[in-house]
């Protein structure tokens, strides 16, 4: 009688040896589109109106199911491990992000595991404009955010199942971009998505270490920009300031990118 292979070991089988072909998945990821707008209480059409973290979790199952006969699902519970979505409005630089806590061994619930999948809203909402450049993300160019959230959620279902059978997980790693290419049709493993620094960039022609002058109660500053998010980080040398490391104090504001000047 031949032995029955764990959910792991079927795993393992399907990440490491299968995938789909080309026009497989373009039908597999159509049709995984079109039942998360039909299921979706939030998100009616492409551009995903109100993205929540039910959104996730669904588009998430489905890609299970479909692709990987809910194993991913399967070795999560067999952990005794919980696996949470998130989307994120904080995140301007990465598209999506996942992460696992291993609790440590003096905790009550030692070697407890939680996986996380978070995704930027953020990024999602502020990309596909009319005027925008294409957007692509990972070799796909992508027509709307849902190309671009199915796109993102595929690499991040990569990193999960790496941390589910091999514990580690790259981008970088041939493993990795093996099992993005095989099942997802993959050619790259990062994002285009428009960033606020790219932004800044394009639309004001400041980047970080530009000099700019702004407003603020009242008075016109000047200093250097520290950092770009959704808004920049500007150091202003002053000796009431914090004292940084390069032995210089300075006054620390948070500024939109629309009220700045760059200066010289």
């Amino acid at each position: 009688m031949s032995q029955v292979s764990s959910p792991k070991q079927q795993l393992y089988e399907l990440a490491a040896h299968r995938g789909l072909s080309g026009n497989d998945f373009l039908a597999c990821s159509s049709d995984i589109a079109q039942s998360l707008l039909a299921e979706s209480a939030s998100c009616s059409s492409e551009q995903l109106e109100r993205l929540t973290a039910s959104d996730l979790k669904m588009l998430f199952r489905l890609y299970d199911e479909r692709c990987f006969q809910g194993l991913c699902h399967k070795l999560v519970a067999a952990e005794g491990a919980k696996l949470d979505f998130r989307c994120s409005t904080r995140m301007t630089r990465a598209g999506g992000k996942t992460t696992r806590r291993i609790y440590p061994a003096k905790a009550p619930w030692h070697g407890k595991r939680e996986y996380e999948i978070t995704v930027s809203s953020f990024l999602l909402q502020d990309n596909f404009y009319a005027e925008s450049r294409p957007i692509s993300v990972c070799g796909f160019v992508c027509e709307h955010r849902l190309h671009a959230l199915q796109r993102i959620m595929e690499h991040e279902i990569v990193h999960l199942i790496e941390m589910l059978l091999w514990e580690g997980s790259s981008c970088a790693a041939k493993r990795f971009q093996g099992i993005a290419s095989r099942w997802f049709q993959h050619r790259e493993f990062n994002h285009q998505l428009i960033t606020p620094r790219e932004k800044a960039l394009i639309d004001h022609g400041v980047r970080t270490g530009s000099t700019v002058q702004f407003d603020h109660e009242g008075r016109t500053w000047v200093g250097v920009v520290n950092r770009i998010s959704k808004r920049a980080t500007v150091l202003v040398a002053d000796r009431r300031g914090e004292r940084y490391t390069d032995g210089q104090r300075y006054l620390k504001f948070y500024v939109p990118l629309s009220a700045l000047k760059r200066v010289g």
